[in-house]
């Protein structure tokens, strides 16, 4: 039996994402492709077991995943987020109903929550 650790990035894009396996968590390390808007990391444990004479290939869920990593984006509290798309906005109204404390605006202009391990990097 032998067992080991990969580590995974999630690439965001408008309504679709891409996961690739990568070296290691360090953004500046990383192929970012055009039009991503964040990053994401996670780990899996993965296993090679041998039963009855059969390998068999096993992972884990994902373990250890990291905050988001948003490229080159904008944090908005709820003031801003009302001057800019309004008090009728959906993310406004989002913001308001789940009491989110900060939005991000992403590059290309889509809005998403901005959590507590979240972050805003600069590449």
């Amino acid at each position: 039996m032998s067992a080991g650790k990969k580590t995974y990035a999630i690439f965001l894009f408008p309504r679709l994402q891409s996961v690739k396996e990568v070296q290691g968590r360090e953004l500046n390390e990383l192929e970012i492709p055009e039009h991503c808007f964040a990053v994401q990391f996670f780990d899996k444990v993965t296993a090679e077991l041998v039963i009855d004479g059969t390998v068999v290939q096993t992972s884990s869920d994902r373990i250890n995943e990291s905050g988001r990593s948003y490229i080159n984006a904008t944090i908005l509290n709820l003031d801003e987020v009302a001057a800019q798309h309004g008090r009728d906005s959906l993310i406004f109204r989002n913001m308001e109903m789940n009491k989110w404390k900060q939005a991000v605006e992403c590059v290309g202009g889509n809005v998403q929550s901005f959590n507590k391990d979240d972050s805003v990097v600069s590449v």
